[in-house]
């Protein structure tokens, strides 16, 4: 009866982590299916700003609640004042396919659906090339005022 027991119990602890196995991996290899964002803009027809950039730090930070609000204040401005404008997101995925991704103004983009790489952030290079390791360019700022 004993040897039953355990034989029972060890096959539902089986089971259970298959499923727990199952359920994690799968949430694992979705993150790695993401879109890469390639260029973004925002406005009306032909009136349109660049906000890659905006963009990426807005999705890289998280948004708020896993969201960003697609709005002037967001976006950086009113490119096209009193139309309806939406944001374009042309994007790569890992097998090299691309995707145009559009929300209108007031929608929200879902942070899940795109990967932001850190060196992605901005035009710097990881280390801002190892100036703040050396005497780069031979300057060294002994004080400084301001105001």
């Amino acid at each position: 009866m004993k040897f039953a027991y355990r034989y029972g119990m060890f096959l539902i602890a089986m089971v259970i982590f298959a499923i727990a196995v199952t359920v994690f991996s799968t949430g694992v290899g979705a993150q790695d299916e993401g879109w890469q964002i390639v260029r973004a803009d925002y406005g009306f027809r032909s009136q349109r700003n660049d906000v890659t950039d905006i963009l990426k730090d807005l999705i890289g930070r998280g948004g708020v609640n896993g969201r960003v609000a697609v709005n002037n204040q967001t976006m950086g401005g009113d490119p096209a004042v009193g139309k309806d404008k939406t944001l374009r997101i042309f994007a790569r995925n890992k097998r090299g396919e691309e995707r145009e991704f559009n929300f209108n103004e007031g929608g929200f983009v879902e942070v899940r659906l795109f990967n932001i790489r850190r060196d992605d952030w901005d035009d710097r290079p990881a280390n801002y090339g190892g100036r703040d390791q050396e005497d780069w360019n031979g300057l060294r700022i002994i004080r400084a005022y301001y105001g």
